[in-house]
């Protein structure tokens, strides 16, 4: 309003105006002309220019813009505004946040950007370094002269952290950033003393964390403790159950298998093999109330958790019930029931014993073996049952003419038992009138999960010894060219481990034996023994078997007597491979 009183009033003033404000405008322009040089420059400073910081922990920062009035910044770290997990995060504020793991590099930057001129920027280098580890326990707070294990619990551990026990370095574990384990040795000259455990973390920023003690006491001689499983087990005669043992308090896991504490048991209270397999007796005992135990080969006086054994009566199995149907009203029926002599093998072959009773009791059953029920089924199973009858005396009759084996098997052997039995049959085969035998035995243990190199030893050293014996009887018998002795198995084992044991796989090896085979030599191609070698099929050595199971049964069935012309009939699948039998038998 001034101004424009001014304008109005008089010409001169008008001009006057006008002149001071082009004086004004032209001493603007001299001025600043005569001050470009020194005109002050624009920039932001970021403070602490250097430094350090430990993971997990904060650091302020702050900056300074000069040339420009606003003071806001933009936080950036390594170029992401407001930071991220692997490098750190920084507030608003400038607070910066250490991340809990270093990142590689662990070289940081840290930059401010002004917020009204973007090109205006400060930045700074820091390092970052490990945490300073806490410790807040050891487990155990003692320990004796000799090797020892330990458990660190704190907060801010590291990968390659390392536990102090005095100045010994000990091996160390990274379990957890709150937990590390350790091993190391006691020595004589430490014992009744408090020793200093720490934990140091590494470079980058090396650091100690603070004291924990502890005692060193005299050696302790380890009690060593014998478990089985399992705990309890119920059998009927002549059935088996696999035991196992765990031994703590030494290396040696080698037991000694007692039933009522006799070693090895005995044909009375059933035997236990050298693996643990125990076979329960034939003939019920007195008391059917047994006890297993495994004394460990280390120390006789080891002790051990008795399992128990109860021996049960066998099953009775009813054949058939007569009449069918039943009437309604009032009935009375008539049970066959299957031969039961509670595992008494004398009676089980010839059906009964020669007492009266027992000889009433036969001639019962063979009379309800005769009734006709119009069933097939059950017809065909009386048939079935009367015939097992007539053979089982023909068996047991023959047995009784047959005269003793010098060969000796091994005892305490359910494997070797069976082959002696067998044995006993084909010494007396024209007895029996019969021409071709076959027989079936087995061996079991050897799905080895776990323990498998202890428990493989005692079955190669049964299977070893068993086949042996068996072998030396068909050649004081004089038939060794005349049988024929081969393994079969469900599955193979992979060649790499799980722990202690392996898993279940595909190929495997077998052996035949007999008078007759081609003995000393490997037929097959023998597999390239490497994982995810050429025949391993799923990395964890499985080998792809390189002969069928058709070409093995064709090549014992062509002993046998089958024609080659019937082979492809029995095994179809003979047509796929060239060679449709291994060459084995001579």
């Amino acid at each position: 309003m001034r101004e424009m009183v001014w304008i109005r009033s008089t010409r001169f003033g008008t001009t006057l105006v006008l002149s001071l404000a082009l004086s004004l405008l032209t001493g603007c322009a001299a001025m600043g002309a005569g001050n470009a040089n020194t005109q002050p420059s624009s920039s932001v400073a970021v403070t602490p220019a250097t430094g350090s910081v430990r993971a997990g922990d904060t650091l302020q920062f702050t900056a300074k813009v000069s040339g420009t009035v606003s003071q806001a910044v933009v936080w950036s770290v390594n170029g992401v505004v407001g930071g991220n997990a692997p490098d750190g995060m920084i507030s608003a504020t400038g607070m910066y946040t250490a991340p809990a793991t270093l990142p590689n590099p662990n070289s940081i930057s840290i930059e401010a950007t002004s917020s009204s001129d973007k090109s205006l920027s400060g930045k700074t280098m820091i390092t970052l370094e490990n945490p300073v580890p806490t410790v807040t326990g050891v487990s155990p707070t003692a320990v004796a002269v000799g090797n020892f294990s330990i458990t660190i619990s704190g907060s801010k551990f590291v990968s390659g952290a390392k536990v102090m026990f005095g100045t010994q370095v000990l091996t160390t574990k990274f379990v957890s950033s709150t937990q590390l384990t350790a091993t190391g040795t006691a020595t004589t000259a430490q014992q009744g003393m408090s020793i200093q455990v720490t934990v140091v973390n590494p470079d980058p920023g090396s650091v100690t964390s603070s004291v924990m003690a502890v005692k060193v006491n005299a050696p302790q001689t380890p009690q060593i403790v014998v478990k089985i499983t399992p705990a309890s087990a119920q059998l009927h005669p002549g059935q088996t159950v696999q035991f196992k043992a765990t031994v703590t308090g030494t290396t040696n896991q080698n037991v000694v298998w007692q039933v009522n504490s006799t070693p090895g048991g005995n044909a009375t209270v059933g035997t236990i093999s050298s693996t643990g397999l125990y076979t329960a007796p034939a003939v019920l005992p007195k008391s059917t109330s047994l006890t297993i135990n495994a004394v460990s080969a280390a120390d006789s006086h080891s002790t051990s958790a008795a399992s128990a054994i109860t021996l049960l009566s066998n099953i009775p199995v009813v054949t058939a019930a007569l009449p069918t149907p039943i009437p309604v009203g009032n009935f009375t029926i008539s049970v066959a029931q299957a031969i039961q002599s509670n595992g008494n093998p004398t009676q089980l072959l010839n059906g009964f014993g020669g007492s009266t009773d027992s000889n009433a009791r036969l001639s019962a059953l063979q009379s309800l073996l005769t009734f006709d029920t119009g069933l097939s089924l059950i017809q065909a199973a009386s048939t079935t049952t009367g015939n097992a009858i007539q053979n089982g005396q023909t068996l047991a009759t023959a047995l009784a003419s047959g005269t003793p084996l010098a060969t000796q098997f091994p005892q305490n052997s359910y494997f070797a038992s069976q082959l002696q039995q067998v044995a006993k049959i084909i010494q007396v085969r024209l007895a029996l009138g019969l021409r071709r035998q076959i027989f079936f035995v087995s061996m079991g243990g050897f799905d080895t999960h776990s323990g498998q190199l202890p428990q493989q030893d005692s079955l190669f050293n049964d299977l070893n010894q068993s086949l042996s014996a068996f072998y030396q009887a068909t050649v004081e018998m004089g038939v060794a060219p005349n049988v024929t002795t081969f393994t079969l198995s469900d599955f193979g084992r992979t060649y790499q481990p799980n722990s202690d044991g392996t898993d279940h796989a595909w190929g495997g090896h077998h052996i035949i034996m007999g008078g007759a085979v081609k003995g000393g030599d490997f037929y097959g191609t023998f597999p390239t023994l490497a994982v995810n070698g050429p025949d391993d099929a799923t990395g964890q050595g499985r080998w792809v078997p390189t002969t069928s199971l058709d070409q093995y049964a064709a090549t014992l069935a062509s002993w046998f007597g089958v024609a080659a012309a019937d082979l492809p009939s029995i095994f179809p699948n003979l047509a796929n491979f060239t060679t449709p039998t291994l060459g084995i038998m001579g």
